[in-house]
């Protein structure tokens, strides 16, 4: 069963980040997995309810909190956000807070009564670039260690679900760039350049990814030496390793993938 994820969020005041949260949690459990603006609801129809039901199928619910998330907002009674966290809370979901835009906490007393154990909760914090995704990162990292067995990613987040299982960190700047490596594999971009390789400060480095009858064969050419490499793999965490290894020269990383020698026209 599929890790399901609800955003609650200020629509005035936090719609653009809450927007590219939404995609970072899409990637790592699926579209279909992710519950984003859910008052978009037919006429006629009991908002109250629909908000409900749909809580009633999710295992989280991330509250994006903004600067206007204060006690003026929420004293309405059919506030979006009001409704949706006295709701998740009344179902005893989990409740990550994510702060964006430079907001705080609300303290208890500024709360409604149904919200007041809400200043209790350890808060995210969601910066904008060059710390969204990195910031973005850690929070799936531990909502999936806060779900346990209950955490499921999506096949189109194989990075992560590497660094989940592995129980890595990955912060270095470096890192990123290894990842939008692997996405442009994912989405077809089969050549690229290895900026990170230290051996090659010409810029030559090059690695390069095809994918036929199910597996993966990684090309590299270590820079000014001209030499040829490949290797197969099952899948992009596993091509994942071997470039980390390799870009980064770390130790015994000419053995940590099935790499062969090949010709330079090969």
């Amino acid at each position: 069963m599929s890790t399901r994820v609800f955003i609650s969020y200020g629509r005035t005041d936090s719609r653009h980040i809450a927007g590219r949260l939404r995609d970072r949690l899409a990637d790592a459990f699926g579209d279909e997995n992710v519950f984003f603006d859910v008052d978009s609801v037919e006429f006629g129809v009991d908002f109250r309810e629909v908000i409900r039901s749909t809580l009633a199928t999710v295992d989280v619910v991330v509250a994006v909190i903004g600067t206007n998330f204060d006690a003026v907002r929420l004293a309405r009674a059919n506030d979006y956000v009001r409704l949706e966290l006295a709701e998740a809370m009344a179902q005893g979901k989990l409740v990550i807070p994510v702060l964006v835009d430079d907001a705080r906490m609300p303290a208890a007393e500024e709360l409604p009564i149904e919200l007041e154990s809400l200043s209790y909760l350890n808060a995210a914090p969601l910066r904008p670039d060059p710390d969204f995704r990195r910031d973005a990162t850690r929070l799936i990292e531990s909502l999936v260690r806060a779900l346990g067995p209950r955490a499921t990613l999506s096949k189109r987040a194989p990075l992560l679900r590497a660094q989940v299982e592995s129980g890595s960190t990955w912060d270095d700047p470096s890192d990123e760039r290894l990842y939008e490596l692997l996405r442009d594999i994912e989405r077809g971009r089969e050549q690229f350049l290895v900026v990170d390789r230290t051996v090659d400060p010409s810029g030559q480095t090059y690695a390069q990814a095809i994918r036929s009858d199910g597996q993966w064969l990684l090309e590299r050419r270590d820079g000014s030496a001209d030499q040829h490499y490949s290797a197969t793999f099952d899948d992009l965490s596993a091509i994942h390793a071997a470039l980390k290894a390799w870009a980064f020269e770390l130790p015994g990383w000419q053995n940590a993938a099935p790499w062969e020698r090949t010709s330079p026209d090969g």
